[in-house]
């Protein structure tokens, strides 16, 4: 008989104990993005993308003291789980957000295309996305090495935010070079986010061993 994988229930039970914020940014994405549809205002193209692909996966980073605060950190591992389940829980559950998020992003840029006949609407979601979905992914690469190097994981919240605003000042940095090498936006945007997603693997390897030799 297979036996369930264990890094299933700590998916499930992260998105739990965040499901609060997962739902209150879904909802005003949604609200954000069907005014967008609806009108074809351009400042709505930016806002819910912003909060679906970057905001929503996000949120995990930012309830993480909670399982200081409960006393999960220690009782997950009391159970037949591996501490690399435990981070791979982690990163897995900030993809599966990540995924959401794209989800309605591409669901109200085609929309909003559809009804508006916008004709460089592929373009500048290109970029868009590129560059939101590599700040989200880099944010959680900083955030996870970083949090289990110190012992407080109550202030994790704070570090979240450092993370996330660290993360765009760097995608920034990097689309600056890109174009002082001339590269087109759109190409120095994608190819940001190729490499932001060797840096999350990097950090998740990182992470990894940063845990297995942390006392709880």
């Amino acid at each position: 008989m297979k036996t369930k994988n264990p890094i299933n229930g700590l998916i499930l039970y992260s998105l739990y104990s965040s499901s609060g914020n997962i739902v209150l940014f879904l909802s005003i994405s949604i609200i954000l993005g069907v005014i967008y549809a609806i009108t074809g205002n351009d400042p709505f193209s930016f806002l819910p993308p912003a909060i679906a692909v970057t905001t929503l996966p996000c949120t995990l980073m930012l309830t993480n003291h909670k399982d200081s605060a409960s006393k999960w950190n220690r009782f997950q591992l009391t159970m037949p789980v591996k501490r690399k389940d435990v981070i791979a829980s982690k990163y897995l559950g900030l993809l599966l957000l990540l995924v959401v998020g794209t989800v309605i992003f591409g669901m109200f840029t085609i929309l909003g295309a559809v009804m508006h006949n916008g004709e460089d609407t592929t373009a500048r979601a290109l970029f868009t996305f590129s560059l939101l979905a590599g700040a989200a992914l880099l944010s959680g690469g900083l955030f996870y090495p970083a949090v289990y190097v110190f012992s407080d994981e109550s202030k994790s919240e704070a570090l979240s935010i450092i993370c996330i605003l660290g993360a765009f000042g760097i995608n920034a940095g990097v689309l600056w070079i890109g174009d002082k090498a001339n590269l087109a936006p759109n190409n120095a945007a994608v190819a940001c986010l190729v490499v932001l997603v060797v840096l999350f693997a990097i950090s998740y390897s990182v992470a990894s061993k940063i845990y297995s030799q942390k006392n709880l």
